[in-house]
């Protein structure tokens, strides 16, 4: 405590006294107690989005590098060993790659565009059935299947436990889009 001595000759004390510190400090604790699980959800929604994002960016990628080349991109789920692998699903990760023989599966000669790392062990990307094994892209830059026929779907991220997650949706002509979505369950 600093004593302070005013203009007219007369000390006072200036400073905090231990029990308003401690007062302090404990509406302090309550109110990051009330404020910490409304941060974890704002950060599970956040991991949502960035994981949409990143697979709307891969397709974007794909889309442009099959027009700038005017080849076949193959986006595809990839296993751990950095193959193509349906099996594993979207979420353990995905390759992008020009796709020279129209097989959907990356070979060795094949050039790697991008690898993305699988998605945090919460968060779940499934694809529709006309998008859970590949997505492909002509030289015109529209989505195409490996027969060649159109190529149209939606792939969804999601968590268990929200409410909210992501869509991205590949229209006929291969633009994909990024929306919100209410999904109540995640697969």
């Amino acid at each position: 405590m600093v004593r302070q001595t005013g203009q007219a000759g007369v000390r006072r004390d200036v400073g905090f006294t231990l029990l308003e510190t401690l007062v302090v400090v404990a509406v302090l604790a309550v109110l990051l107690g009330l404020a910490v699980p409304g941060l974890s959800g704002w950060r599970e929604r956040q991991q949502l989005q960035v994981q949409a994002e990143d697979f709307w960016g891969s397709l974007m990628l794909a889309r442009a590098q099959a027009l700038l080349h005017q080849q076949h991109v193959t986006v595809c789920p990839a296993s751990s060993a950095g193959a193509c692998d349906a099996a594993e699903g979207w979420h353990a990760g995905w390759l992008v790659f020009v796709d020279a023989n129209r097989n959907g599966r990356r070979e060795a000669d094949e050039t790697l565009l991008q690898q993305r790392a699988g998605a945090p062990a919460a968060v779940r990307i499934t694809g529709n059935s006309t998008v859970n094994r590949s997505i492909g892209y002509g030289a015109e830059g529209r989505s195409e299947s490996l027969t060649g026929a159109f190529q149209a779907g939606t792939v969804s991220v999601c968590a268990s436990g929200q409410s909210m997650g992501w869509q991205v949706v590949v229209n006929a002509a291969g633009r994909p889009r990024l929306e919100q979505a209410e999904m109540p369950t995640c697969p």
